[in-house]
C-alpha cells in the first residue's frame, strides 16, 4: 500500500509538472503573439499620426497668407494638401469664430465645435492634438481626430482637423489573426482611449487602470494578464508607447 501510494503521489507531481509546465509555455506563447501585435498597432498609429501630421502642415500652408479659402486655387491646394489620407477620413477648417470654412465631408452639417476638445486646445495654444474617441454630431460614429492651431502673424485664426473613422483599426485586427476575443487599441497617455477594434460602446477613462497607476510608470513596453475593464474578459497584453508621440 505504501509502495502504491508513493507510485500515485510521484504521477500525481509528473502530471502536476507537465500541466504546470504547459500553462507556462501556452502563457509564453500568448505573450509572444500579443508583444509582436503590439508592436504592430504601434507601427501603425505611428504612420497614422504621421500621415495626419503631414496633412495638417499642407492644408495650413495651403491657405496661404491671405486666408482665402473660397478661391478656386485655394480649394484645389486644399484637396491636394488631402493626397495619401484613407478614404475614410475628413479634413476640416475651422475659423476662430467656429465657421467652418472648408471640409472634405459631403456629409457636413453646420455645427458650432468649439466646445470639442480638439477645437478648444488649439485655440488655448497647443499646437498639434490628438483627441480621445469622440461620437460624431454628424453621422453617430466614433472617431478621433487631429487638430493643428493656424495662426498667421501670431494671431490665432483657427484650426485644421483631420478626422478619421475608428474603424480604420479593423483591417489590421483582421491582419493580425490573433483568434477569437482579442482587441487591439490606441490610448492616450493621460488614459483617454482613443481607438478600439472590436469597437468600444464610447468614450473610456483609465486613467485608473494599472496600466497607467502601476506599468506605465515603470516601463514604457511591457506584458500582463488581467481582465478588461471594458468588457471583463481575461487576456494576456501586451503594451507599448508609440515613440514620439502621447500615445500607448
Amino acid at each position: 500500500m505504501t509502495f502504491i501510494a508513493a507510485t500515485l503521489m510521484i504521477y500525481s507531481l509528473i502530471i502536476g509538472s507537465m500541466i504546470y509546465q504547459g500553462l507556462n509555455d501556452q502563457r509564453d506563447r500568448a505573450e509572444g503573439s500579443a508583444t509582436a501585435a503590439a508592436k504592430a498597432v504601434t507601427i501603425n498609429t505611428g504612420w497614422i499620426v504621421e500621415v495626419a501630421a503631414q496633412a495638417l502642415r499642407r492644408m495650413d500652408s495651403a491657405l496661404g497668407r491671405e486666408v482665402q479659402p473660397r478661391e478656386v486655387s485655394t480649394l484645389s491646394s486644399l484637396r491636394d494638401a488631402l493626397e495619401g489620407l484613407p478614404a475614410t477620413a475628413k479634413a476640416y477648417i475651422v475659423a476662430a469664430d467656429g465657421r467652418t470654412i472648408y471640409t472634405s465631408d459631403p456629409d457636413f452639417v453646420d455645427i458650432d465645435i468649439r466646445d470639442r476638445e480638439y477645437f478648444a486646445e488649439p485655440a488655448a495654444g497647443k499646437h498639434f492634438f490628438t483627441s480621445s474617441l469622440l461620437i460624431s454630431r454628424i453621422d453617430g460614429n466614433e472617431i478621433f481626430t487631429f487638430s493643428r492651431r493656424l495662426e498667421r502673424q501670431g494671431v490665432f485664426i483657427g484650426v485644421a482637423i483631420i478626422s478619421f473613422d475608428a474603424v480604420l483599426l479593423r483591417g489590421l485586427h483582421e491582419s493580425l489573426d490573433l483568434g477569437p476575443g482579442s482587441t487591439i487599441s490606441i490610448l492616450r497617455s493621460d488614459g483617454m482611449l482613443v481607438a478600439r477594434y472590436p469597437p468600444a460602446d464610447g468614450p473610456l477613462d483609465l486613467s485608473n487602470y494599472r496600466l497607467f497607476t502601476d506599468l506605465l510608470p515603470e516601463s514604457a513596453v511591457g506584458s500582463y494578464s488581467a481582465k478588461s475593464p471594458l468588457d471583463r474578459v481575461q487576456r494576456v497584453v501586451s503594451y507599448q508607447t508609440v515613440p514620439g508621440t502621447d500615445l500607448i
